[in-house]
């Protein structure tokens, strides 16, 4: 059971594998996307149809009727891994060997909705997948086995949901020879080490500059391909993709001595920090509350995507940005 991209390299090893090949695949709905607002399938939709393996796609898991139609089914275990709703007791109950999640966080990190995009929010050096028992509460079953990876300084939600995917998948099927030949003992998640994250909204992105460049930069990261990190720049939205933090003494000399000037000027107005204080060879540089961030891709609502260097000349020096 799977809707978004996480759930495809474990999908495809599954279908290799022969032995633990699905016997039907469980999907959110269809949704419409693009400016075209065309109706498309979920990818491990599209992945499971191409393998021959029924697919099932239910408006809520809690409905009795679709309880009883996975039921049809004879089921030896559920594996889920980024679904998108909260499985039914009666539901759980189905499978003769219960029902496993592939989590995206190093639990008791991280319930809920967004634990990678969080990962990345706070800073976090390293990340990873649980392998869990799936119980009636969101993400508290028992941990069965943890896989972690580094956090690079620009990586961004869709780099490491990719490598936490693929991560889990190359491990998956030796999890499975050893659930099942029942030699596999869950380890329950330290209570007061559980935080939580919530399912993030597309006004989360709105990034305030008086915030430091470092928090400023993780958010970029983290919601980079969606919700997007967005400003504005006389009156347009500006959505964020790319960034990275900017040292002034790592600076050629010929740009840190403009930035230094320009942060100088800045102060002695007293004007906002969470100004331009680059924008020319090709370069895009804002202040922010403590330290400075360069700018490398974006776009202006209505245009297409572009790289700093393409438009910095546009931005004005000392102007600044959510203006």
């Amino acid at each position: 059971m799977g809707t978004a991209s996480f759930a495809l390299p474990s999908l495809r090893a599954l279908i290799a594998s022969e032995k633990y090949k699905p016997v039907v695949v469980v999907t959110q709905l269809d949704k419409k996307v693009g400016r075209k607002q065309e109706l498309t399938m979920p990818e491990p939709k599209k992945l499971a149809l191409e393998a021959g393996i029924p697919c099932l796609q239910f408006v809520s898991c809690k409905d009795p009727s679709s309880v009883a139609a996975l039921a049809d089914y004879d089921i030896d275990l559920i594996v889920t891994a980024a679904y998108g709703q909260i499985l039914p007791e009666a539901m759980l109950n189905l499978p003769k060997c219960g029902a496993i999640n592939l989590h995206g966080s190093l639990l008791p990190k991280y319930r809920g909705a967004s634990p990678i995009q969080t990962a990345i929010l706070n800073g976090d050096a390293e990340s990873g997948v649980t392998i869990m028992k799936m119980v009636k509460a969101m993400d508290a079953g028992c941990i069965y086995q943890q896989f972690s990876l580094p956090i690079s300084e620009n990586m961004t939600y869709s780099d490491l949901e990719a490598d936490l995917a693929e991560l889990v998948a190359k491990n998956l099927v030796a999890f499975l020879d050893r659930y099942f030949a029942k030699q596999v003992v869950g380890k329950e998640q330290d209570a007061a080490k559980v935080t939580f994250c919530h399912m993030l909204k597309r006004e989360d992105g709105l990034i305030d500059w008086s915030e430091t460049a470092q928090n400023i930069h993780n958010k970029i990261r983290a919601f980079y391909p969606w919700p997007n990190a967005y400003s504005s720049y006389k009156g347009k939205t500006l959505k964020i993709y790319q960034s990275r933090l900017v040292d002034l003494a790592n600076l050629p000399d010929n740009l840190s001595a403009t930035v230094k000037h320009n942060l100088d000027s800045l102060a002695l107005n007293k004007q906002d920090l969470a100004s331009v204080v680059l924008a020319n060879k090709g370069r895009l540089i804002v202040g922010t509350g403590d330290g400075l961030l360069e700018i490398c891709e974006l776009q202006f609502a209505g245009s297409k995507c572009l790289l700093a260097k393409e438009v910095a000349h546009n931005f004005a020096l000392l102007s600044q940005l959510n203006s």
